[in-house]
């Protein structure tokens, strides 16, 4: 991930999940309430949410880098 994409993702990941971990559209997954995925900053995050610990760890982030075309 490009260094200025890297920090648009860490400020949005303050703003939104690292906030509430349950909200900002996430979704469970594997029927598990602390196991989830959400679209954050363009890039899909899995991670698991340790309420007790106050933490959030990121599992898997998937971030497609996105190029003018060219016509």
């Amino acid at each position: 991930m490009a260094a200025h994409r890297r920090r648009q993702f860490d400020a949005e990941m303050g703003r939104t999940i690292g906030r509430a971990p349950y909200a900002h559209s996430s979704t469970p997954i594997k029927g598990e309430r602390d196991y989830r995925e959400a679209t954050v900053a363009g890039a899909i995050v899995v991670y698991y949410v340790s309420a007790g610990v106050l933490t959030l760890t990121a599992v898997q982030l998937i971030a497609a880098e996105m190029h003018p075309t060219q016509d």
